[in-house]
């Protein structure tokens, strides 16, 4: 492709030894001997791991077999991890360090190391940012931080943010809605005390602020966390800290509700462990299941929500205690900690789906609110997958690419991930190096996330003589209202379209400002609330006539896959949506500018959509523009 100016690429694809009495007040345990974390690390080294788990049964998300990968930069324990743009971030712990795996290289980087010491501290990803929090001052833990840090990972840079309202550490977390959600953890000045810290705090990046919520109903630390459906599970964990029994009880945060609820216990008493969610299941690995951590196992443990069951999945490489664990792009990593000694072990699993049956391990009560995520299902090969034309590499241009399939709580946009992949293949055939692609997936493209990059990470980046390609498979949603069309993150809910999708306003408006040459946008996707990859709020009625077709700013050019009254379809032999299809078809047959391109899909979705007995029509607004 002939081009005087470089490229900016945005693809936006869519597609606790202790127990409550019945008035709710605590009931501690007997104390117990706490040895000190350096004491336990030097006796931790001559123990003997527990046995492998046995392989997962038969289920619907599990991860697939763990696969060493190369060893991190500088060996490490009792680091917080966190995953951005599917790269995997170990931040902090003995020694502290930052330190990333970026899959599409397979190799590690170091990175700007925090400012401060911190051990048995927490990481969670708000968008491009990577939020530190709490933990231990020194090794020994004899005094305990309130702090918070923000790494953002596109500057590599530290900034301190809004303190905690306590000092905590052994605590637990993770995001919803953009906000932190931490929970559990241990409070007090001196190492010995494990006071349980029970309320839950919350931290609002926007407003750089922290606030208390509902306490624990059970005292816990050292546990593992994970959001699902826009619910905290906390598991296991210990009520009197280093050297305490472990506990297999589980419990349900509502952010809504402000509540907390007792779910399926975990098939074993665990402490230590590395908890991370993603694809609707909530994941738990590593750790101890004995008092004083004598004893460290390799398990994998699977939680689903919707049928509240846990299952075993597939051992790991390695036993593991206070695992760095984090997932993303559809895999789960684990680093660091093997056997309770400093490791720079690394491993990682692909998260599978396979057949509906699913042998449960426990469930006692109900399954909380949500649709179970589907099997996935892989995509049959297109004749559109593979480019056909190559391009000289040009350095200076960037893409986003962002698929959803699988919704958190709606529908799936089906192939809409599978469009995002053929894309980003195509776009690096096109000249686009790979280490400027950013590819989002699944759980990945959250509402902060997509916002994020948007309004963040691009002006950051971007150049005036810079093109940019934004392309958006997924659903849409309007406002019954108003009228106003929103994009749906994986994290969205038509109820909620103003605090949980992305305006397509406020997209066009923040291009419009990109001190770029050029920006063009294609979206596939439909705002009519009628079907295909467009959905309403339950008991609304579907617009036929008045969604708003926001007008783009001057240099945004606009390809849509269907006008307003429309649905979108897909090709069901090709593994893609309709529109996506035509348009890589035509890339291939070397249509790269927005009118060459759209003239050549436009009859081809027309076409396709009479063959479903429906009407599709793309529309292009704006000037042409090159791809």
């Amino acid at each position: 492709m002939n081009r005087a100016a470089t490229a900016v690429a945005v693809i936006l694809a869519l597609g606790a030894a202790g127990c409550a009495s019945e008035n709710g007040t605590m009931v501690r345990e007997r104390d117990v001997a706490r040895p000190r974390p350096s004491d336990i690390l030097k006796a931790h080294r001559a123990e003997k791991a527990e046995p492998s788990t046995p392989a997962a049964p038969p289920g619907r998300r599990y991860p697939g077999s763990w696969t060493r990968g190369p060893g991190m930069p500088t060996a490490t324990v009792a680091a917080a991890a966190a995953t951005v743009g599917g790269r995997f971030y170990s931040l902090g712990g003995t020694p502290p360090t930052t330190q990333m795996y970026d899959p599409a290289t397979g190799a590690w980087s170091t990175l700007a190391p925090p400012p401060v010491f911190r051990a048995y501290t927490q990481a969670t990803a708000v968008g491009t940012v990577i939020y530190v929090y709490g933990g231990c001052i020194s090794a020994d833990c004899s005094f305990l931080a309130s702090d918070t840090w923000a790494y953002d990972t596109a500057a590599d840079t530290w900034t301190q943010k809004a303190p905690m309202p306590g000092p905590r550490q052994g605590l637990s977390s993770d995001v919803i809605g953009g906000k932190i959600y931490v929970a559990g953890g241990y409070s007090g000045g001196a190492f010995t005390n494990y006071t349980p810290s029970l309320p839950v705090t919350v931290f609002d990046p926007a407003a750089d602020a922290w606030t208390t919520k509902a306490p624990m109903p059970l005292g816990r630390g050292y546990g593992a966390a994970g959001a699902v459906n826009g619910i905290l599970y906390y598991a296991g964990g210990s009520a009197t800290g280093f050297g305490g029994a472990p506990h297999a009880d589980v419990m349900a945060y509502d952010p809504a509700a402000d509540s907390w609820t007792m779910r399926a216990p975990l098939p074993a008493p665990l402490l230590y462990a590395g908890g991370a969610a993603y694809g609707g299941r909530f994941y738990v690995v590593g750790g101890s299941t004995v008092t004083a951590a004598s004893v460290f196992t390799s398990a994998t443990w699977v939680y689903d929500p919707s049928a509240n069951a846990w299952s075993a999945g597939p051992a790991l490489n390695d036993a593991r205690y206070f695992p760095m664990t984090a997932a993303g792009g559809g895999t789960l990593f684990v680093s660091g900690s093997t056997n309770g000694t400093y490791s720079t072990s690394f491993e990682y699993a692909t998260i599978k789906g396979a057949s509906p049956a699913n042998r449960r391990i426990a469930s006692n009560e109900a399954a909380p609110r949500g649709p179970a995520p589907a099997a996935d299902v892989a995509a049959p090969a297109s004749d559109v997958d593979n480019p056909s034309r190559r391009a000289a590499a040009r350095p200076g241009d960037y893409a986003l690419v962002i698929g959803i399939e699988q919704y958190s709580r709606l529908p799936e946009a089906r192939y809409a991930e599978n469009d995002a992949d053929a894309m980003k293949k195509h776009l690096l055939a096109l000249g686009y190096p790979e280490r400027n692609i950013i590819l989002l997936k699944g759980s990945q493209a959250t509402h902060s996330t997509m916002q994020g990059y948007v309004e963040e990470w691009l002006p950051k980046n971007v150049k005036p003589d810079s093109e940019v390609f934004v392309y958006f498979s997924g659903h849409g949603s309007p406002d019954p209202k108003t009228g106003d069309a929103y994009l749906v993150p994986w994290d969205g809910d038509a109820m909620f379209l103003k605090s949980t999708a992305y305006p397509l306003k406020s997209l066009y408006a923040s291009l419009g400002q990109l001190k770029a040459k050029r920006v063009l946008v294609a979206l596939d996707s439909c705002f009519s609330g009628a079907g295909g990859r467009s959905v309403l709020a339950s008991g609304a009625r579907p617009l036929v006539s008045h969604v708003d077709d926001t007008a783009a700013p001057a240099g945004v050019t606009v390809l849509s896959a269907a006008s307003g009254d429309e649905i979108t379809g897909t090709i069901d032999d090709q593994g893609h949506g309709a529109f996506t299809y035509y348009l890589l078809k035509a890339f291939n047959d070397g249509k790269l500018t927005a009118k060459s391109a759209y003239d050549e899909l436009k009859p081809g979705v027309q076409d396709e959509a009479h063959r479903q007995n429906r009407e599709q029509t793309p529309l292009m607004l704006g000037e042409d523009a090159r791809f």
